[in-house]
């Protein structure tokens, strides 16, 4: 039997429920219809958020981790292919690509894609233009030629760093593109990185930096007028407003303290005077089938720890997740969390 959507009577009907709110307007019908996506009342919200006006210059989409941002995006950027928009560029970090052309080739087939590597040459067959990016950065001035109609941004938080020559690099070669950030964390380390990104997609919303940190910063008395600012340009949906739509499993965290042993004392003695971790795997990957997560080194930043755990708690997984936290207090980094 050929595996669809609507196999089940009861899935025909429920879809049947969420696309009566879309009767209204054609946005997203082909696209659900031509795609094999199991895909959310909220994700439909959020990418109609994202093309409410033809005015906008651009959006963040930062929905908690393990949500489904990637499907988000790829509602819009297909919306706009079935619409004649041809001109679309999708930025991804380098380990993140492989994850994108599954998603793609599996859940909206219909879309072609062309990989734009390290070629000096952007790709000219009809396609979604998918690239890392450094090579994004490496060849922007070839990429800047063309006039495209939106620029994906996945783990936009990196645009943030606006001193960052790449970050600049970037603002210029994407143009008067419509900017879709995708990040689940529009802010990790103050309140300036909301205005980073903001300012990414349009300099001219604040009039300056200065003015936005003085007026804003540690000021919860101004908190109601940034909330109205950011929410023309974010949107965010929060796990626990998904309970209704997702089922998500249990999160089991243990701790253990143990004893460094003679050799691993040796080493923590010749790398504590660098910071040396691997967490490339903590950000965007989809690693569902995994249950168990070890966090052997605890990072005293706990959004990093909550990135790391939703690669696996997330949508699609079976099983119970377990959490085993290895703390030594003979480790100054494991004392401190």
């Amino acid at each position: 039997m050929i595996q669809t959507k609507y196999n089940s009577e009861y899935q025909a009907i429920i879809d049947a429920t969420r696309l009566s709110g879309l009767s209204d307007d054609k946005n997203f019908l082909s696209v659900y219809e031509s795609s094999n996506a199991q895909i959310f009342p909220y994700q439909i919200m959020a990418a109609r958020f994202t093309l409410r006006s033809d005015y906008l210059k651009g959006c963040i989409l930062c929905d908690e981790a393990s949500l489904g941002k990637t499907y988000e995006a790829l509602l819009v950027v297909c919306q706009k292919w079935f619409e004649g928009n041809e001109n679309i560029l999708i930025i991804l970090p380098a380990n993140l690509l492989t994850q994108w052309f599954r998603k793609l080739e599996k859940d909206f087939p219909t879309v072609p894609y062309v990989f734009g590597n390290n070629t000096k040459t952007i790709p000219d067959e009809t396609g979604l233009v998918i690239t890392s990016y450094d090579n994004a950065i490496r060849y922007a001035e070839r990429i800047k030629e063309r006039d495209w109609d939106i620029v994906v941004f996945d783990e936009a938080d990196v645009l943030s760093k606006s001193e960052n020559k790449s970050v600049q690099i970037l603002k210029e070669m994407a143009g008067h593109a419509f900017k879709l950030l995708l990040t689940p964390t529009p802010i990790t380390k103050s309140i300036m990185d909301i205005y980073w990104l903001i300012w990414f997609i349009d300099e001219s919303v604040f009039p300056d930096s200065d003015w936005f940190y003085k007026r804003y910063f540690r000021r919860p008395d101004n908190y109601h007028e940034l909330t109205n600012w950011v929410s023309q340009f974010c949107f965010r949906t929060l796990k626990c407003q998904t309970t209704d739509y997702v089922n998500f499993t249990r999160r089991i965290p243990i701790t253990i303290n143990y004893q460094l042993s003679k050799e691993e004392k040796d080493l923590y003695k010749l790398v504590s005077a660098y910071i040396i971790s691997d967490d490339k795997v903590a950000k965007g990957l989809d690693l569902e089938f995994c249950p168990v997560i070890v966090n052997y080194d605890l990072p005293y930043d706990s959004i990093k720890i909550e990135q790391r755990i939703c690669r696996c708690h997330r949508q699609g997984q079976n099983s119970d997740v377990l959490v085993i936290n290895m703390l030594s207090r003979e480790n100054f980094a494991d004392v401190r969390i």
